[in-house]
């Protein structure tokens, strides 16, 4: 059965129109090869830099049924195509050749393939982990050494995000009205940030006291 991916891929290879390959495909059950050489045939391509041969082509001398096929490449010094009889065993040559070509671009386009799903399910994976780290770590506000509320992380993240101005305001905001933030983390490394944070709620607190004693 003739697919529309059989269609395109001969579309592109023969540079035809898609009625063209389509009819091409059809008239020849879907083999591509030999729709490759019905389009030659019909003139609607031409054959390869290389040579391509096919039985009984236009201007042929011999029939079909003859055994002798044309080979359609080649020019004479005066710029004319030149034309060469070559026999059964030369035009198989040319089909081995033609289908070890689209065996090595199937080949490629499947190896491309195989390598962008590897990056995607990389990419995926990071992405899982991303999201576990942002869910487990929580963001915690205190005042006067008592719970106020616990965020995850990525609630914290997605307000940076959306709203980065205001939620950088009231975090501020908050520092001046003796909160203060910490981050509750599963692994090592979160102490350097919360001593940070600790920093700038004293910071608040010293220009709180200065502005009072003022």
């Amino acid at each position: 059965m003739v697919t529309i991916e059989m269609v395109e891929k001969l579309r592109e290879r023969a540079n035809v129109s898609y009625e063209d390959a389509k009819l091409a495909l059809d008239a020849c059950g879907g083999d591509m090869l030999e729709a490759v050489i019905y389009l030659e045939k019909q003139g609607k391509t031409a054959p390869p830099a290389g040579g391509f041969y096919a039985p009984g082509g236009a201007g042929s001398a011999k029939g079909a049924g003859s055994g002798e096929y044309e080979f359609g490449s080649g020019y004479a010094s005066n710029g004319k195509a030149r034309k060469y009889r070559a026999s059964r065993s030369d035009r198989e040559a040319g089909r081995r050749q033609r289908s070890e070509r689209f065996r090595d671009e199937s080949w490629r386009h499947e190896r491309h393939e195989s390598q962008f799903a590897v990056a995607m399910k990389e990419l995926g994976r990071y992405l899982g982990k991303a999201l576990h780290f942002c869910n487990s770590t929580m963001f915690e506000v205190k005042r006067n050494g008592s719970h106020v509320i616990n965020l995850p992380l990525t609630v914290l993240a997605l307000a940076l995000i959306f709203i980065f101005k205001a939620t950088v305001i009231v975090l501020i905001a908050g520092l001046f009205l003796g909160f203060r933030y910490r981050f509750a983390c599963e692994r090592a490394g979160s102490e350097s940030v919360n001593s940070i944070l600790d920093s700038a709620a004293d910071a608040a607190d010293a220009v709180k006291g200065k502005a009072k004693t003022g």
